[in-house]
């Protein structure tokens, strides 16, 4: 349904702007990671840290698709719109680029 230049990135994936939300997310995550580099701590602390701030990437990922986002979304959409299952068969969710053992829920 959203063919053209207009909607350019509507044809790579689904929820180019929630991608873009995550990315932006993510930038926040990289950007703590010079000054954990520097903490004084111990490693153990360290790494701790670190697996958190991998959590939290995970944790905005899982709510821009299932719980607040992408998921609700397209359960209305395909209500209204009759054309909607087709252009979920051809276009990815999340990720506007194929990747491996990703499901881009292509039904």
């Amino acid at each position: 349904p959203f063919d053209g230049f207009k909607y350019c990135l509507w044809t790579y994936c689904r929820h180019p702007n929630y991608f873009g939300e995550w990315m932006a997310w993510n930038a926040f995550v990289l950007m703590a990671l010079p000054p954990l580099a520097r903490l004084e701590e111990a490693l153990p602390i360290k790494l701790s840290l670190l697996v958190i701030l991998c959590y939290v990437s995970r944790l905005f990922y899982d709510c821009l698709n299932f719980w607040t986002g992408a998921e609700p979304a397209e359960h209305f959409s395909v209500q209204k719109r009759k054309l909607y299952r087709e252009y979920q068969k051809s276009t990815r969710l999340f990720f506007p680029f194929e990747m491996p053992f990703v499901d881009h829920c292509r039904e």
